[in-house]
């Protein structure tokens, strides 16, 4: 069975390689952030 690494046990680059392998298999956020202007202004003009 394959051990995989717990979140402590990450090395440096581990975490940066793991988001560019989502990306490449087409992660939905990525797509849903081109389509979706998340950028949010509320009426006293404060952006989140």
């Amino acid at each position: 069975m394959k051990k995989f690494k717990r979140h402590r046990d990450y090395g440096f680059f581990d975490q940066d390689i793991r988001l560019r392998k989502l990306s490449s298999l087409g992660d939905p956020l990525e797509r849903l952030d081109k389509g979706i202007d998340f950028d949010i202004e509320c009426a006293s003009g404060t952006t989140f």
